[in-house]
């Protein structure tokens, strides 16, 4: 679900938490961020299209959210950058060489935010994260100060995560409450850090209110109060 980052709510707020976390080490800042999870529907793309519009909050901080899973085509709507008679280009059509970096980098409706649609599912998704020209994107992002957020994958079934992690700063990875086992998470964190990933830290998805006394205790009391 769609958080608006201005909400005072416990949701809003740990998305700001997630990215003072991000962000407190200036020296050692990571621009280029993947977020993955063991598995399938634990929250990865909520997470990153939310911690996408709470980075591009922030004042001079530019922000590009790039779906880098083409194997889901059920695509978010902050990803509907086209118009009903052609898809937009994107991510695909750039790794492939038949698009140009300008081309595939679509405004959003948030101010500071850009979106790089999938593109499409190819017939072959790995190896297309070999491509020289993930390089040029990587690069671009450096010189022009850009927060890349690749919302990749879930890691255990597909090893695009694996592929693209050596290359980013650093990985997210996604977990939800009380589903995702101990194992299956041990296992990602392993496959992530032997392909050379640097895993930033564990997000936990789905988990209610409640469970959380101090958001309960501090949000619950204030509730109807300004």
């Amino acid at each position: 679900s769609l958080v608006h980052p201005h909400a005072q709510t416990p949701a809003a707020e740990s998305y700001r938490i997630i990215r003072t976390s991000l962000m407190s080490r200036p020296e050692s800042l990571p621009y280029r961020v993947l977020v993955t999870s063991p598995g399938e529907n634990e929250g990865k793309t909520t997470l990153s299209v939310n911690l996408a519009m709470a980075m591009a909050q922030l004042e001079d901080t530019k922000v590009v959210l790039v779906d880098a899973d083409f194997r889901n085509q059920t695509n978010h709507p902050i990803y509907d950058v086209g118009t009903k008679s052609s898809s937009p280009l994107g991510l695909v059509q750039f790794l492939r060489g038949e698009a140009l970096l300008s081309e595939v980098v679509h405004k959003a409706f948030f101010p500071n935010l850009s979106v790089i649609p999938s593109g499409g599912r190819p017939n072959n998704p790995t190896e297309l994260l070999y491509s020289g020209a993930l390089t040029q994107l990587l690069n671009w992002s450096l010189e022009n100060r850009y927060h890349l957020i690749f919302d990749c994958p879930p890691v255990l079934p597909i090893a695009d995560a694996a592929v693209l992690a050596p290359r980013v700063d650093g990985v997210l990875m996604v977990v939800s409450a009380g589903e995702t086992t101990r194992e299956a998470c041990r296992l990602a964190i392993q496959r992530m850090t032997f392909s050379g990933g640097k895993v930033l830290g564990i997000v936990m998805q789905k988990a209610r209110m409640t469970d959380s006394p101090y958001f309960y205790n501090y949000y619950g009391s204030h509730q109807g109060q300004t």
